[in-house]
């Protein structure tokens, strides 16, 4: 369990058992003494809390003892990466690796507090960065969040290695081209004619074209970093029908993981921030239909009724309040009581388990910067 996903929400959420506890970490990526210290004191507040809900000795003790393995877990700590989601019942425990920091908190609840991981589901922002050079190829997975460096284990990651595994005597892969309205095949650098950078270039570049059939799924944008007289050699070797037409210049060797990261992420923001985009607008255009809601009250009920094709919600603050799911009555506090939950993560879930888009952002984007704003299924939208 390393990263969390879509699939990993429905798990999640169908583990049964009560209390659930819900505990996030900051995490130094390689491992820190530091971690599995903090990690320790917030399986110590959480049990106090369970405690003090009800659950008995024995059950505390089973309970938390597959955290506690956890904690002297050394490959374990040695594997982190900028945060640690870790979720409990009293027969269960998941934990996943969060690629972007976060703050401690301990929540015990009804449910599980999931709130701060869906923003890294809202944009599916999943894509790689391709680092050419003639020294050293580079693959990293990047999201939203962060990037990761992916081993390359069944390719050639250097133009002398590759030109080691090529048979000059085998003809090159071909390409076709329109050249004055006529489609003609091409061929790169046949049999031992290879005598130029460009042809050993693309005999390198072809090879790590194949090799990352092996790595990339089909719809993940694909960005070329480095510098700029490589990417027209890579793209005639290219098969990968998603890459970007806009590249990173430079040598990506020269940045922190940090200034990659950013640079990627201005390429492929306009594309994965599209979704978002579209469903603020529709609420704008909405806005008076009767198709809209922003009220916290009728927005968690509608999002538990499941008549929302929509969900935003402010990340940065909690709504504070009480649930009844047998008459679907919410009431909202202005601080939170004993035996409150977060209403927006309740909202959210069940938006998210009947199928709606659901969007994490700050309340500073959110329309009205309320704390929740809906879109109602047409079908069941709100009758004045």
């Amino acid at each position: 369990m390393n990263t969390f996903t879509a699939k990993d929400l429905k798990l999640l959420l169908a583990l049964s058992g009560r209390p659930c506890v819900s505990l996030y970490q900051p995490t130094r990526p390689g491992g820190a003494e530091q971690d599995p210290i903090q990690f320790k004191n917030l399986i110590a507040e959480a049990e106090e809390i369970v405690v003090k809900k009800g659950l008995n000795e024995d059950g505390v003790k089973k309970m938390f003892r597959p955290a506690k393995h956890l904690y002297n877990d050394l490959e374990f700590w040695r594997g982190t990466s900028e945060g640690l989601a870790v979720f409990m019942t009293p027969s269960a425990m998941r934990w996943y690796r969060l690629r972007k920091p976060i703050a401690p908190r301990v929540i015990v609840g009804e449910r599980f507090f999931v709130k701060p991981l869906l923003s890294l589901l809202d944009r599916e922002a999943k894509f790689f960065v391709l680092g050419l050079s003639p020294k050293r190829i580079h693959l990293w997975e990047g999201d939203a969040g962060a990037l990761r460096e992916v081993e390359l284990k069944t390719m050639p990651t250097s133009l002398a290695e590759a030109l080691r595994l090529h048979d000059r005597d085998e003809p090159l892969e071909f390409h076709s081209h329109n050249i004055g309205g006529h489609w003609a095949t091409i061929y790169h650098g046949q049999g031992v004619g290879i005598d130029t950078a460009k042809d050993d270039l693309l005999v390198y570049f072809q090879r790590i074209d194949r090799g990352l059939r092996d790595y990339l799924p089909e719809k993940a944008p694909l960005i070329l970093a480095g510098v700029e007289y490589l990417w027209p050699i890579y793209r005639k070797a290219n098969h990968y029908p998603n890459l970007m037409d806009h590249g990173i210049p430079g040598n990506p060797e020269r940045w922190t993981m940090r200034e990659l990261h950013e640079r990627a992420w201005k390429v492929v923001a306009d594309r994965f921030e599209q979704p978002l985009h579209a469903v603020r607008g529709q609420f704008v255009a909405l806005a008076g239909t009767g198709r809209t809601c922003h009220e916290p009250v009728e927005t968690v009920r509608a999002a538990c009724e499941g008549r929302l094709e929509a969900l935003m919600v402010a990340g940065d603050r909690e709504t504070w309040g009480e649930w009844n799911p047998a008459s679907n009555e919410v009431t909202v506090h202005p601080h939170a009581a004993n035996g409150d939950e977060d209403l927006a993560n309740l909202a959210a879930i069940h938006a998210a388990t009947h199928g709606a888009k659901v969007f994490v952002l700050p309340t500073r984007e959110m329309p009205e910067q309320a704390a929740l704003a809906g879109i109602y299924w047409l079908p069941r939208a709100k009758h004045s």
